[in-house]
């Protein structure tokens, strides 16, 4: 039973590339991380609020995705009982992209508490 629950709560890899709103959260972040970083250069007057804009967008996502990610790290060593490997799979991967796996993760721990109490 401990192994079935293992291999069912262990993340895949693949929820990265099937599903489409991962790709539109790494390509906005990624878009992000260029502004930032090379900077957008539009028009004198608005370059200052710009920057500013695209700097906390960046800082905001970082931080809400971390946080996202521990609390997931969190349910899955204390709710989910998954391995050290599995957490930092799980962890890795929010990490990256947040809402989308997040929800995948919350949809798999409810179909294994529904398996694990019949």
């Amino acid at each position: 039973m401990k192994q079935e629950h293992e291999r069912v709560l262990t993340p895949l890899w693949s929820y990265m590339y099937l599903d489409i709103r991962v790709w539109v959260i790494l390509a906005m972040c990624a878009s992000l991380l260029y502004a930032h970083r090379y900077g957008l250069r539009l028009n004198r007057e608005w370059d200052d609020k710009l920057e500013v804009a695209v700097t906390f967008s960046l800082y905001f996502a970082i931080v809400a995705h971390t946080l996202e990610a521990m609390y997931v790290a969190y349910k899955c060593q204390s709710q989910a009982k998954l391995t050290v490997s599995a957490t930092l799979k799980w962890f890795t991967m929010i990490c990256l992209t947040g809402y989308p796996i997040t929800t995948r993760f919350f949809q798999l721990l409810g179909g294994a508490k529904i398996t694990k109490e019949s």
